[in-house]
């Protein structure tokens, strides 16, 4: 079994996509003053978050106030005529914020709300900022200022942006991870419900504590991390509800736009394609990448190949050339692996290794080594 390296796809036929779904509005609440730079955190960009003192069994996350960006700044009560800047949601904090192109930074603007609501009295773990360009923009969701518990966490599971200083992630960044969160999150969930203390001890490292842990701090972490990790991914499912829409939309009309690829090719999942001999190659999808020059979009992944004797990893790549407009799914050659089809993978692999070791034939009475 041959390894294979990004095999280019076949040109997929385009048609002009479908107009993409609105983004979904939301609201906020009454404005605060901005929090000195001093108020961050020491962290560098290639280090975890150092850990908040856990030694009393009270959660004390909740009570420390979050700084604000040093590029961002808010208005007054009373600069506000007919809306609101910023709301109090349940565990985070949703701000309105427009580019000010001469003071080249993040200011707010005003929001007006068709329902009122009440200000949540929630603590705060971290803030979505709505962001525009400019007043005919569609605004997008950005993520920033979380606390060190939730920081730690993500820079654990998600990485990228969230490894820098100051960590502004765009929604799409979460929302690609939602599956590797919601799996964390309930892993550790199910951990705090064991008695095994170094089971709570690794998990609460695995997930940002780095320092030299007893049971009741590593457990106090991770009921806190637990915690804000729901918040957050309460917010992540919601927001992903109008995508899962509309790819389940794509799938059934058998066509896809080009900016729902990274959600239908999932990291982590496993795929399959078939090669030149029309048998199996499959691998578990580890990142993907868009060419903007090339107009390809390229899955990177892992695959197994038994050299014999055992099995060793290999990447696994594959291209997909990219054209104007909605994809057509069955162009693809590159599918997620079914029951069916992980079962006859299964029951290759076994033969495989069933075959292991030298064997032995001979040939005009002379036996060579096979």
């Amino acid at each position: 079994m041959a390894e294979k390296f990004n095999i280019q796809e076949q040109l997929v036929q385009a048609i002009p996509s479908a107009a993409t779904a609105d983004t979904t509005k939301s609201s906020l609440p009454a404005a605060t003053k901005p929090l000195p730079e001093s108020a961050y955190s020491e962290t560098s960009t290639s280090s975890l978050p150092s850990a908040v003192d856990m030694s009393s069994p009270v959660i004390k996350e909740a009570l420390i106030p979050l700084p604000i960006s040093p590029t961002s700044s808010s208005v007054t009560l009373e600069e506000c005529k007919s809306g609101i800047t910023e709301r109090q949601e349940n565990g985070f904090l949703r701000r309105w914020q427009q580019w000010d192109w001469l003071q080249d930074c993040w200011k707010s603007y005003e929001y007006i709300e068709q329902t009122i609501r009440v200000p949540s009295q929630e603590p705060t773990y971290f803030y979505l900022n709505v962001r525009r360009k400019t007043d005919k923009e569609q605004p997008n969701l950005v993520f920033s200022d979380f606390s060190p518990i939730l920081l730690a966490c993500l820079r654990s599971i998600v990485g990228g942006e969230c490894l820098s200083k100051y960590p502004q992630a765009p929604i799409d960044e979460l929302l690609l991870e939602l599956d590797s969160l919601d799996s964390r999150t309930n892993d550790a969930r199910t951990t705090l419900l064991e008695e095994d203390k170094d089971s709570v001890v690794r998990c609460a490292k695995a997930l940002g504590h780095v320092q030299e842990l007893h049971d009741s701090d590593a457990r106090t972490y991770l009921t806190a991390a637990v915690q804000q990790l729901d918040v957050l991914l309460l917010l992540l499912k919601e927001e992903f509800k109008p995508i899962a829409e509309r790819l389940k939309h794509a799938i059934v009309h058998g066509r896809i736009p080009r900016d729902l690829l990274d959600f239908y090719f999932r990291k982590n999942q496993h795929y399959y394609y078939l090669d030149d001999n029309n048998d199996f190659d499959a691998f578990r999808l580890v990142s993907t990448y868009y060419d903007d020059f090339d107009q390809t979009f390229t899955l990177n992944g892992e695959g197994t190949f038994w050299n014999g004797a055992k099995w060793t990893t290999l990447e696994r790549g594959r291209m997909v050339k990219l054209a104007e407009g909605s994809l057509i799914l069955s162009d693809f050659r590159t599918t997620k692996i079914t029951p069916e089809i992980s079962t006859q993978l299964t029951e290759r692999g076994r033969k495989y290794a069933s075959l292991a070791g030298v064997h032995h034939r001979l040939y005009r009475g002379v036996r060579p080594i096979m």
